[in-house]
């Protein structure tokens, strides 16, 4: 059967008016990456960090499951790469990383760690504080998983490994000697960009 003129252009009229009129789904909300950090934040965080080092993922733990206030912490076991300030004698290192909205490198849609960063082999740069409220306790089959430390700085605590970053981060705790005042600006006034 052959169509007149106007019957093509009713059928068109009405495939683009059904098809306009299906309702897409929304795309799920992009893990935010870390924002920019100033030399200011590499300061700051390298005078309050008990321990500043580059590790590797050994095994993420459950996520939380939902969002709570004051935060939920996630576990993750690392296998320690280099020690900038502090001493990693813990090895191998249980760290508790908070889960909040809006916040680097956490999956919104399952209230957890985003697993294609955490997973077995991830690198990161982790300014850390001592845990002694173990904020992230659970059974294992064996002994409890305890953390040991946790990211006490939950926009720019944790950092993606590259060369860059080890470098700045190795001048700013070299700024500090490790801690204290400071002492001068290495980075001659530029910026992390």
């Amino acid at each position: 059967m052959r169509l007149k003129p106007w019957g093509r252009v009713l059928s068109v009229v009405l495939l683009l008016a059904v098809a306009g009129c299906q309702k897409e789904e929304p795309p799920p909300p992009p893990v935010k990456i870390m924002p920019e950090v100033t030399t200011e934040d590499l300061f700051m965080m390298t005078r309050r960090a008990d321990l500043v080092v580059s590790a590797e993922v050994v095994a993420v733990g459950p996520s939380v499951r939902r969002f709570e206030d004051p935060p939920a912490y996630q576990g993750v076991t690392y296998r320690v790469l280099d020690v900038f300030k502090g001493d990693a004698a813990e090895s191998p290192l249980r760290v508790a990383h908070p889960v909040m909205r809006a916040r680097p490198f956490v999956d919104e849609a399952r209230a957890g760690l985003a697993e294609e960063y955490f997973h077995p082999g991830g690198r990161f740069v982790l300014y850390l504080a001592r845990d002694d409220r173990e904020r992230v306790n659970y059974p294992t089959g064996g002994a409890p998983w305890v953390s040991d430390y946790f990211v006490w700085d939950d926009r720019d605590g944790v950092m993606l490994l590259d060369d860059a970053t080890v470098e700045e981060v190795r001048q700013a705790v070299a700024a500090h000697g490790g801690g204290g005042g400071r002492r001068g600006d290495p980075f001659s006034g530029r910026r992390r960009r």
